[in-house]
């Protein structure tokens, strides 16, 4: 190795389709991230969702002139979003690692020929 290598674990199709998946996923979230209205006026403050949209583009506030109402992305909500991705593209690519995984045998099972059945027989 001549140190401008990138050493990467050992990975099938499945697994590098997964991991490609998720990362996309979460920069789709990224790009289209949750915004909440808000109202920030002395000691009164008041945060409401404000649905998705683009990151460029966000929605305009509820009150467009008056200063105490704003619009902000939501990042609590994205970060629990990229959370829950993280964590099931994780729990597949893991199982997709193991020869016995769940999915693994649902895939298996899915590339197998259909099975004809006749008045109860299978044609077998």
């Amino acid at each position: 190795m001549d140190g401008n290598e990138v050493i990467l674990p050992d990975m099938n199709d499945r697994q590098r389709n997964v991991l490609l998946g998720g990362l996309s996923l979460m920069f789709a979230m990224a790009a289209f991230p949750p915004w909440v209205y808000t109202f920030n006026a002395k000691e009164l403050h008041s945060r409401k969702p404000a649905g998705y949209g683009f990151i460029c583009s966000p929605p305009a506030p509820e009150h467009r002139n008056s200063p105490p109402y704003g619009v902000e992305p939501d990042v609590g909500r994205l970060l629990i979003q990229w959370a829950a991705v993280a964590l099931a593209t994780t729990a597949i690519y893991l199982d997709l690692a193991r020869s016995d995984g769940v999915i693994g045998k649902l895939l298996r099972h899915c590339e197998e020929p259909p099975v004809e059945h006749y008045h109860g027989y299978s044609k077998r």
